[in-house]
């Protein structure tokens, strides 16, 4: 059974800095994440494909169990284009965080 302790707050903001309050499950997947941007219009509009998710400096793998990323109640997590985030400069970053070096797949 779930309890209030198994549930936090977190945002999810996309590219354009449009950021929306959701509960979730620390034992929730980050696919959960993928699932509810789909489903709010002021996240995202259109397809899905080419985007993951980032927390800090990290890009979240679906698989990823979200308690153990290290998400915590109020943190942001930001949807953001995989081809504009990866391509090119070795320096590429995400508002001021290198996000290069880092690869955990994308969400599917």
């Amino acid at each position: 059974m779930d309890t209030i302790d198994n549930s936090i707050m977190i945002y999810m903001k996309n590219e354009r800095g449009v950021a929306v309050p959701i509960f979730v499950r620390i034992t929730d997947r980050v696919r959960v994440l993928l699932m509810e941007a789909a489903s709010i219009r002021a996240i995202h509009r259109g397809s899905l494909a080419g985007k993951a998710f980032f927390h800090k400096e990290r890009r979240l793998n679906a698989d990823d169990v979200i308690g153990e990323l290290g998400i915590a109640y109020y943190d942001t997590v930001r949807l953001q284009t995989i081809n504009d985030l990866t391509a090119g400069t070795e320096n590429a970053s995400v508002d001021g965080h290198n996000i290069t070096t880092i690869d955990h797949g994308p969400i599917d």
